[in-house]
């Protein structure tokens, strides 16, 4: 289609400014991409950094499993084979004299100590450095969501649904932030306010670990020292089954990211608004002259365009720049 001189004027202008400002489009000091197509593109290696945090914070989660309840050296079951062990001493628990089995109750019990000094600092300390660390990155993509609906590159419905799916990982790390917190104090909570000779008072692992330890040592009632390790297996049992609990937290974050990539992997839709508060009629011209999408200025369907540069012209007499990357 043939254009009048002074559109053909307008173009050539459009078209010496915009030959300016693409030129570093392939550089690192080009806007255009980060703007636009690129800005898409970063959401979507956002999404795949959170689905691979998420599955390293599954893994984390079964080696947490195996410290725990190993039949090598979990916390658990060392506790448990202590108690055994004590039950199965000539004479039954309290008349269990067998040094021999006391001193293997007490390898049991010290290195069970061990372990969960172990657990607390390098296992929870490390999920948890994992859990923050996601928990930023889940922030960035939110940022980049809310760009993409500004510039345009998403539906507004499809923007505050990513949102939505966003917001509701954010509460379960909540939620798993607080689940550890209480599974660390449940493993050792820093005695405050607890007697070590006052049974009563003790509420962690390691209360009823360090007391069944102290019994042993200093020829108490063994019937003590086994109570103690039935308490310290009770208190295990809540440990695993928040632990467990935090598992799942984890899948379902995981499948709101999932929902996410799926809407920021189809094609768009959207009738993007090229400029704000335009009225009447928009022409879009190839930076050739031709002319290839007519519309209302409120409403062009970028999507029936080609990746590329455009230029729009107005009804109005306005000139812009449209930039379609896909």
């Amino acid at each position: 289609m043939r254009v009048t001189k002074s559109l053909v004027f307008l173009i050539t202008t459009l078209v010496m400014y915009v030959g300016l400002s693409l030129t570093p489009l392939n550089a690192s000091a080009g806007p255009l991409p980060s703007l636009f197509g690129g800005a898409r593109e970063e959401a979507k290696k956002e999404v795949k950094l959170l689905l691979n945090e998420a599955s390293f914070l599954n893994k984390s989660l079964a080696k947490l499993d195996l410290k725990l309840e190993n039949t090598v050296d979990g916390l658990r079951d060392l506790i448990s084979e202590a108690k055994d062990r004590l039950e199965a001493c000539p004479g039954g628990v309290e008349g269990c004299n067998d040094l021999e089995v006391i001193h293997a109750v007490q390898l049991l019990l010290e290195q069970a100590q061990r372990n969960k000094a172990r657990i607390l600092v390098i296992d929870i300390g490390a999920f948890l450095d994992h859990l923050h660390e996601f928990e930023v990155d889940l922030g960035e993509l939110e940022g980049k969501i809310g760009g993409l609906k500004e510039i345009g590159k998403i539906l507004v419905s499809d923007g505050e649904f990513m949102e939505i799916e966003l917001n509701a990982c954010n509460e379960l790390i909540t939620f798993m932030d607080s689940d550890f917190a209480t599974i660390s104090a449940q493993l050792e909570d820093g005695d405050q306010g607890e007697d070590p000779n006052d049974p009563t008072t003790w509420d962690d692992v390691n209360d009823f670990i360090a007391g069944a330890l102290s019994a042993l040592v200093t020829d108490e009632s063994l019937q003590d020292v086994d109570a103690a390790l039935e308490n310290a297996k009770a208190v295990l049992d809540e440990i695993i089954r928040t632990k467990e609990t935090t598992q799942g937290d984890v899948s379902e974050c995981r499948s709101h990211i999932k929902n996410v990539q799926r809407v920021l992997n189809k094609r768009s839709t959207s009738h993007v608004n090229l400029s704000i508060g335009s009225q009447g009629e928009a022409k879009v011209y190839t930076l050739s002259g031709q002319l290839v999408n007519v519309g209302t200025a409120s409403a062009l369907d970028r999507n029936a365009l080609a990746n590329g540069v455009y230029v729009v012209v107005y009804s109005d007499g306005r000139v812009e720049k449209l930039v379609v990357l896909h």
